[in-house]
């Protein structure tokens, strides 16, 4: 068990959380003005990412394989904002970007369902997939039989 974090600690990884959100906002408007250009549009999926993560929605909901897959804001220990302070930036373990974010509904509806190895909780479901030479992990905690609401992702 580790040691709880004291409230500095705790205030430091928030702050990193909203310096990051902002980043990744500023990296979805260039991509949107680049798609502007190219008249490109967005895939359903990443509309709601992009909704989600500027606030239009209070969580990104996808229907996949039959199930429901919640993404929620989270803590600093999970969720959304964890991922993000600790995984969107440059050189951090398990390092993702905003294309990683946009797509992430890809690691589940695409992905390998793993044996819970290296998950704490043996109820959590764990999907990998493999692009090149990026294994993307997510975790999901279910919910009730047809709902899931995804914990963790990162890259190895």
């Amino acid at each position: 068990m580790s040691t709880p974090l004291t409230t500095n600690e705790i205030n430091k990884k928030e702050a990193r959380y909203y310096q990051h959100l902002a980043h990744l906002k500023k990296d979805i408007q260039a991509e949107t003005s680049k798609r502007k250009k190219k008249k490109k549009k967005f895939k359903p999926n990443q509309t709601i990412m992009i909704n989600f993560i500027n606030n239009v929605t209070t969580k990104a909901e996808f229907s996949i394989n039959g199930k429901k897959i919640i993404l929620r804001k989270g803590t600093i220990y999970g969720g959304f904002m964890h991922f993000i302070e600790k995984h969107y930036c440059k050189g951090c373990p398990g390092e993702i970007n905003m294309h990683d974010m946009l797509n992430m509904d890809l690691v589940i509806s695409k992905g390998l369902v793993l044996n819970n190895i290296g998950v704490t909780n043996k109820e959590n479901i764990v999907y990998s997939y493999k692009n090149g030479q990026d294994e993307h992990n997510i975790i999901l905690k279910q919910i009730n039989e047809d709902e899931l609401v995804i914990s963790f992702y990162s890259i190895d």
